[in-house]
């Protein structure tokens, strides 16, 4: 029994490769799936449809979905994990709850341990892993009865309809909680940031408010900590699948840039109380980091524009924290509480429980910390020794180093040696935080 979770967007553009290709594949591997609101495309006699733009932009052949003036295609960076087994069962149960809840009302198949070998699935010897599944259950007053036959072990996430108060949200208390613990790093890709909306402003929903309690603990400490957070450049809107007219009055990018500047003024503040951590800055707790590729549009023959080097954002739809190599949880690393009454969400928790910290400190070798540096490589093209403890000096000062000459040569109107790009563009001492200009994620030529 096989189930795929994640990454499964069954709409147009979402295939990609860890290239992230802009002009290369547009005729073959992605032929027929070319994807890019930043050119506010339309398609040719359509008035209206999935990539559609304003009237006068540049026309979409409907039938081949490639560009009349060949444009990047936007990159899309997604994950999607695998399962057999029990886990698998787990998920399909899952599935089957969903489909009863909102779909026509069918009969699924039963599947138990008389069909399946769950315990031992087919193949070469794996290494042992924890897993559980993680829920939101808006409705949890009217269960189905598939929940009757799920039989490993599953923590379920339950928030009531209406203004009831007696909710719970396991999905964000078990977040909370390994960030609590948390010793080293935590590592986070997510495409959206979100905030809580306060009668005086804002606060950070309580995962970002809980990674800064535990930076501050390090700041008290003096020991280092560092969380690394990649991000889109710019929020795509999935619900219509385009980006909005003007990048910084979007609401999701004010998000970002809000819960940026809260985390970074709020480490600015606790380093100036403590006189010990005078030679520290905010870049030293917090990264954040987004996502770009160049490439070179000459084989196309452009018609309408005279630049070859082009870079496009690549949209960052992945949605995983992993903390100190120990732990991986995949999907909603940002809960949104105020969701929870409104969607079903799942996640997944993983851990290897041979692989974890021992009692000097180091950090684990298991397949989660494989599985880290394999995004680190794709992300910087680079293998480094420095990747294997991300909390150290010399690990955060190499990724700022590659991302700022990828930021100076995209700027420059030069092909970027890889994907990773400092999201800010300043962050002073006290946490004041300068961006920038993301009006240019709209235009794939550079100037």
């Amino acid at each position: 029994l096989v189930a795929y979770f994640g990454g499964l967007d069954l709409v147009t553009g979402r295939w990609d490769t860890p290239a992230h290709p802009l002009f290369d594949t547009q005729r073959t591997l992605h032929r027929g799936d070319f994807y890019n609101p930043c050119l506010g495309m339309r398609a040719r006699g359509q008035s209206h449809c999935q990539i559609c733009g304003p009237k006068g932009t540049p026309d979409m052949d409907i039938e081949t979905m490639t560009c009349d003036s060949s444009g990047a295609r936007l990159p899309w960076h997604d994950i999607t994990t695998r399962f057999e087994g029990r886990l698998a069962h787990d998920l399909m149960v899952h599935f089957e709850d969903e489909w009863l809840k909102h779909g026509p009302k069918v009969s699924f198949v039963e599947i138990d341990d008389e069909d399946y070998d769950l315990d031992n699935p087919p193949g070469e010897e794996r290494e042992v892993w924890e897993c559980c599944i993680l829920r939101n259950n808006p409705n949890p007053s009217n269960p189905t009865t598939s929940l009757k036959r799920r039989s490993t072990r599953r923590i379920r996430s339950r928030s009531l309809m209406g203004n009831q108060t007696n909710t719970e949200d396991v999905i964000q208390k078990f977040l909370l909680d390994k960030i609590k613990k948390a010793k080293k790093f935590i590592y986070v890709e997510c495409p959206v940031l979100f905030r809580t909306k306060e009668p005086d402003g804002f606060t950070l929903n309580p995962i970002l408010n809980e990674m800064i309690s535990r930076i501050m603990v390090s700041v008290e400490n003096r020991t280092e900590f560092t969380v690394f957070l990649v991000v889109p450049e710019s929020y795509v809107h999935t619900s219509n699948m385009r980006l909005a007219t003007d990048p910084d009055s979007d609401k999701m990018n004010l998000y970002h840039r809000d819960c940026i500047n809260k985390m970074y003024s709020m480490i600015g503040n606790c380093i100036s109380r403590h006189k010990g951590s005078a030679d520290k800055r905010p870049t030293d707790y917090v990264q954040v980091y987004t996502l770009r590729n160049s490439g070179s549009s000459t084989p196309y023959k452009l018609k309408e524009h005279d630049h070859n080097i082009r870079s496009e954002m690549i949209f960052v739809h992945s949605q995983i924290v992993i903390i100190d190599d120990e732990h991986l949880i995949l999907g909603t690393p940002t809960h949104h509480s105020q969701m929870a009454s409104k969607e079903y969400e799942v996640a997944v928790a993983l851990s290897q429980p041979h692989h974890s910290m021992v009692m000097n400190g180091a950090l684990p070798m298991g397949q989660i910390a494989k599985f880290r540096l394999s995004l680190w490589l794709e992300h910087t093209g680079d293998t480094q020794t420095a990747w294997a403890d991300p909390s150290s000096r010399e690990c955060r000062e190499r990724l700022r180093f590659i991302a700022q000459v990828n930021r100076s040569n995209q700027e420059r109107g030069l092909m970027m040696e890889s994907h990773l790009l400092e999201y800010c563009k300043k962050v002073h001492k006290n946490g004041k935080t300068e961006f920038y200009d993301f009006k240019s994620c709209y235009h794939s030529f550079i100037k």
